[in-house]
C-alpha cells in the first residue's frame, strides 16, 4: 500500500465544516471504496442519473 503525501501547515483560514474531507477523500479513493459502492449498489434507472456513491460521498476531487 503506498503512503498519501501530505504536508501540513499552520493557516490564518477559516475553519469550514469540510476540514478533514481532504485527507478523508484521497484515502477512501485509494481503497476503492467509491468503486465498490458503485458495484454493489443499486444505479438509477435514467441515464442520467448519479452514481450511487455520489449520494453517500457526496463531495468529488474536493
Amino acid at each position: 500500500m503506498s503512503k498519501l503525501n501530505y504536508k501540513l501547515e499552520r493557516s490564518n483560514d477559516k475553519i469550514t465544516p469540510f476540514g478533514g474531507i481532504s485527507l478523508l477523500i484521497p484515502l477512501l479513493d485509494k481503497m476503492g471504496i467509491r468503486d465498490f459502492l458503485d458495484k454493489e449498489l443499486d444505479h438509477p434507472g435514467s441515464n442520467r442519473g448519479k452514481p450511487p456513491s455520489s449520494k453517500i460521498i457526496p463531495v468529488r476531487d474536493f
